[in-house]
């Protein structure tokens, strides 16, 4: 009840912060149940933003009170043995670092990491204990055989959500240290990604260096990471587009967007495999996948197309081709957050030149007007990307009348429901 009432008085709890959390602190390890553990490690990022929200220039305080909580968590860490808990601690941190920003000299973010990776191989020992009990347990499919099998099989599946946790909080250190990791940069490459790719390794294993490998990108650019590693990453990304496995192939989506948007001018080099690859995930039949994950993969890989074309056109061999066949994909309905992206391009292109995107005689305007008539809501759209929609289609019944002569010929052609859409936006 107490963290209910920090979030929701935000900036107005923060006079009572320092007892709060001494009473947060004083049981962070507390023994007799691991839902006060659980939500103290909840708590703590949250008494942080409200001291921020109350006091954003008091940044000495702030990582005073983030050094605590950040040494606190990794102590209890330490003595935790309920993984959901140690999930709990984990993403605090990571809240912790997202919310603060730089605060941590590259010592701590070693010594920080050094007790991640470290939580990584204890997690990885406790899953091939339960694999081994349940082998040397089952006599057959009785009962008892079926339920150990569950909780054992439940129980990796909480190490595995422990272990994303950690690569999350390894890319919240990219996002805000990113002077301070090259101690991590290193032992990902050395270490970790060569077995976490290797032959034979665990889907979740792989997910994990999925992830790593595109906040890599993300966050530190081509400039933190060498040639020969990049090299590497996108090798792998190439590989795993392709995976019959959904959840791989979205994450390698959406790093090839990345790659466009920080790759600079050495995208051309890599730009034809990213579009060949980005159009097979796009055209891959559902078959047996899970139809939300492949939608989900197939969305991503539509919205980096888009930043494609948003951010490198210039490169691209045939912009005007690309551009058709990126319309023709559209809506994205799976991915609100990529919906969002991608319409705002679209109407930042079509204020910028309206030929872009509707094309040089106006051949693209049937498809665009059936996308707007289904994403005109707020669920795919943001209120200043219906302003920027709002203001272009006002203003070209002055300044092209032809236009808005075939806007208001398409119009009539959409199911009621799109109009009613259009009339409620765009009046």
């Amino acid at each position: 009840m107490l963290t209910v009432f920090i979030e929701e008085l935000e900036e107005g709890f923060a006079e009572y912060i320092q007892p709060t959390s001494e009473l947060f602190l004083s049981l962070i390890d507390y023994s007799a149940t691991d839902q006060i553990r659980d939500t103290v490690a909840h708590s703590l990022p949250v008494c942080l933003k409200s001291l921020i929200k109350a006091s954003p220039q008091d940044r000495e305080n702030h990582i005073k009170y983030a050094n605590v909580y950040m040494q606190s968590l990794f102590k209890a860490m330490d003595s935790e043995t309920i993984t959901d808990t140690m999930v709990s601690q984990v993403l605090a941190t990571k809240s912790i670092i997202k919310q603060l920003g730089q605060f941590m000299d590259e010592q701590t973010v070693n010594q920080m990491c050094q007790k991640l990776l470290n939580v990584i191989k204890v997690s990885d020992r406790r899953k091939e204990l339960n694999v081994n009990y349940t082998a040397e347990n089952e006599n057959g499919e009785d009962e008892i055989d079926i339920q150990n099998r569950a909780f054992m099989e439940e129980e990796n599946k909480i190490e595995d959500e422990l272990q994303l946790a950690i690569s999350e909080t390894f890319g919240s250190l990219f996002m805000t240290h990113q002077d301070h990791c090259g101690l991590l940069v290193k032992t990902l490459f050395d270490e970790l990604l060569p077995v976490y790719l290797g032959d034979g390794a665990q889907f979740i294993k792989k997910k994990f260096a999925l992830f790593v490998i595109v906040d890599l990108i993300e966050h530190l650019g081509l400039g933190r990471i060498d040639e020969n590693q990049f090299a590497g990453c996108f090798s792998t990304l190439l590989t795993y587009s392709k995976d019959s496995n959904p959840v791989l192939r979205q994450a390698c989506n959406y790093g090839f967007g990345i790659i466009a948007r920080v790759g600079g001018t050495h995208f051309q080099q890599y730009s034809n495999e990213i579009l060949e690859a980005l159009r097979h995930s796009i055209e891959m039949s559902l078959g047996t996948q899970d139809k939300d994950t492949y939608n989900h993969a197939r969305d991503n890989a539509i919205s980096s197309l888009g930043k494609v074309l948003e951010t490198q056109s210039a490169v691209l061999a045939d912009p005007v081709a690309t551009f058709d066949y990126f319309v023709t994909t559209l809506p994205i309905e799976h991915d609100n957050e990529e919906a969002k992206e991608m319409n705002e391009f679209l109407a930042n292109a079509l204020t910028q030149d309206s030929k872009i995107v509707l094309g040089e005689n106006f051949e693209r305007l049937p498809k665009i007007m059936d996308i707007l008539g289904k994403q005109l809501i707020e669920e795919y759209m943001n209120p200043d990307t219906q302003n920027k929609f709002r203001a272009f289609f006002s203003q070209i019944s002055s300044t092209n009348p032809d236009l808005a002569a075939l806007v208001q010929s398409e119009f009539a052609k959409l199911p009621e429901i799109a109009q009613s859409r259009f009339q409620s936006v765009l009046a």
